[in-house]
């Protein structure tokens, strides 16, 4: 019985030419398909992000910190207005340009007073924020962006924020005779850098500048989305009605009446 039903289906699947091509050419063609979008992710490393950095106040510390960023292997560092390091130097709005035209996903935007404000920082409520202007839609960017943010901030200045602290005289008197080991360059700096990190912090603000002086509700965007699931939910249903309506004789007598 088995052997008859395999023989019945073979002798049909050779006289039809459609289910030897699903049978036999579509897993191919699809295999090919997925295998050429997804095959060679895995020999590309992570794209470098691209970022505007605005240097607002100018200090040592911003300068360091800049440069920091312009080391780090995950960013490409932009700073003047044309892509190629040339033309002026990019300010706030010019970067924010940058981000809302799609040319980088994030900008950071170091403002005046960072350095002078670097003992506060942690202290202060009203110290300098560092902003970072984004474009949240992207998930990914801002966030690797702030954690590289923050790294840099501890390691590429550590002499400048523990010169900064507010330490009793004896903690300075220690202090002055280790900070040559802080300075970047230095055999110990790195280790050093881990010890003076801790208390110190910048605080950063991400601004979402695709949104800026808008005031988008999550209601009303819910709402026009099953709006239009509804429109096409019904648009289906009346399609599938009509395509009965033609089956059965009902359209063309419809449009006989007319």
């Amino acid at each position: 019985m088995i052997a008859t039903l395999l023989r019945v289906g073979w002798t049909n699947l050779k006289r039809d030419r459609v289910a030897q091509a699903l049978t036999f050419v579509l897993p191919v063609v699809f295999f090919s398909i997925f295998a050429s979008v997804f095959g060679n992710q895995g020999n590309n490393g992570t794209a470098r992000i691209r970022v505007a950095v605005v240097d607002e106040d100018g200090s040592e510390l911003s300068r360091r910190i800049a440069a920091g960023l312009a080391q780090e292997k995950g960013l490409r560092v932009r700073t003047t207005v044309d892509a190629e390091g040339k033309g002026a130097t990019l300010d706030r709005a010019a970067a924010e340009r940058l981000v809302r035209e799609g040319d980088a996903p994030v900008a950071v935007v170091l403002p005046k007073g960072l350095g002078a404000a670097a003992a506060t920082f942690g202290n202060s409520g009203n110290a300098p924020r560092v902003q970072l202007l984004a474009d949240v839609s992207d998930r990914i960017s801002p966030q690797m962006v702030f954690g590289l943010f923050q790294k840099v901030a501890m390691t590429s200045a550590p002499d400048i924020l523990m010169d900064a602290g507010a330490l009793t005289p004896e903690q300075r008197s220690a202090v002055n005779a280790w900070l040559p080991r802080l300075k970047p360059g230095q055999p110990d700096a790195v280790n050093a850098t881990r010890a003076a990190g801790g208390p110190f912090g910048i605080g950063i603000d991400t601004v979402d500048v695709m949104r800026a002086g808008r005031q988008e509700s999550l209601i009303s965007f819910y709402a026009a989305g099953i709006g239009v699931m509804f429109l096409l939910f019904s648009s289906s249903g009346a399609g599938g009605s009509l395509l009965e309506e033609v089956d059965s004789g009902t359209f063309d007598r419809l449009l006989s009446t007319r």
